[in-house]
């Protein structure tokens, strides 16, 4: 029987559990913080990659941490490109964002859906879905899993047993919702999953007044020199304003917040639930441009696109539909 990371968190101490949390990637792939040129993916269109991820991860029974690692996998991936001086061509995002999800997928399901399935959901060719994935995994080394953030919050706070306090489950739930809800927030891309994570621990430990957990995550914060972790947090409660923790931030924090943002952050009106309150710009980029690709850089996406459809390849201008 497989052992879960919430098992195994209970066998671990504070100081095994801080060297798990060092040796996750320190990668913060913001790559769509400047223009693109036209017909290449757009800051405003990885919101609507990011839900179309979560709609097949719920279709197929997925976990949202398996959306995470795919959304991750997409990321680092299109951070690649661009880091090179190529871009994504915004014909072939969707199928990208399939392969992310099945390549995600399996490591965290029993039962993945394969390239076959999705291929059949996005009405394209099986085969062109094979080339994308060989694109993707040499572009990446094979290098596709990280540790999530889910993980590193379930080695702080495992699953609880029969009898276990009400609110370390509470705490435990909310900081699970605040990582699922930073994944549709590109500028939360500028700080690592174990900023992340950690973020969203203290935010939950201090919203229920979780004193063990806060203390505990302080020293680990301490122990693996984890970065931003204030400016994380503003980042989070200016999506989810209805969890600020009840002490005040200091002052300071705030300043940071309105660096990293251009201004004061906006603030949702309290929705129901975490995810409704995560609301993406889908207008603003800023000002750091990318190199427009040579000719030879779509090169692979060519090839791969003749198996994608029946049809002549047409590249599309307007925002990328990302519908199923």
């Amino acid at each position: 029987m497989a052992t879960s990371s919430s098992d195994v968190s209970s066998l671990l101490t504070m100081e095994e559990i801080a060297v798990l949390w060092s040796t996750v990637d320190h990668l913060t792939p913001n790559y769509l913080d400047g223009a693109q040129p036209h017909g290449c993916l757009q800051c405003s269109q990885r919101v609507q990659v990011v839900e179309f991820i979560v709609e097949m991860s719920e279709d197929y029974g997925c976990s949202l941490e398996s959306a995470w690692l795919a959304v991750r996998i997409f990321d680092r991936y299109v951070d690649s490109v661009i880091s090179r001086g190529s871009t994504v061509p915004q014909s072939c995002v969707e199928s990208i964002a399939c392969v992310c999800f099945v390549i995600g997928s399996k490591f965290l399901e029993v039962r993945q859906p394969s390239l076959a399935d999705v291929a059949r959901e996005i009405n394209c060719k099986c085969e062109g879905l094979k080339q994308l994935e060989t694109i993707i995994l040499n572009e990446l080394d094979w290098h596709v899993y990280t540790f999530t953030p889910h993980a590193l919050v379930s080695l702080v706070l495992p699953c609880s047993a029969e009898g276990a306090e009400a609110v370390q489950q509470q705490t435990r739930q909310l900081a699970l919702e605040m990582v699922d809800a930073s994944m549709f927030y590109y500028p939360i891309l500028e700080f690592t999953t174990a900023t992340v994570a950690a973020a969203a621990c203290t935010i939950a430990a201090r919203k229920l007044s979780n004193g063990a957990l806060a203390s505990m995550i302080s020293q680990i914060i301490e122990k693996c020199s984890i970065e931003k972790v204030d400016a994380c947090m503003l980042s989070l409660l200016s999506r989810c304003h209805s969890l600020a923790p009840a002490p005040a931030l200091p002052v300071d924090c705030e300043k940071s917040s309105e660096k990293i943002h251009g201004g004061t952050a906006r603030r949702s009106e309290s929705p129901s639930s975490i995810m409704e309150q995560t609301f993406i710009d889908r207008g603003s980029n800023n000002s750091i441009c990318c190199k427009r690709p040579a000719c030879e850089d779509l090169r692979p996406y060519k090839a791969a696109m003749h198996f994608l459809t029946s049809e002549a390849n047409t590249e599309r201008s307007e925002p990328v539909a990302m519908g199923r």
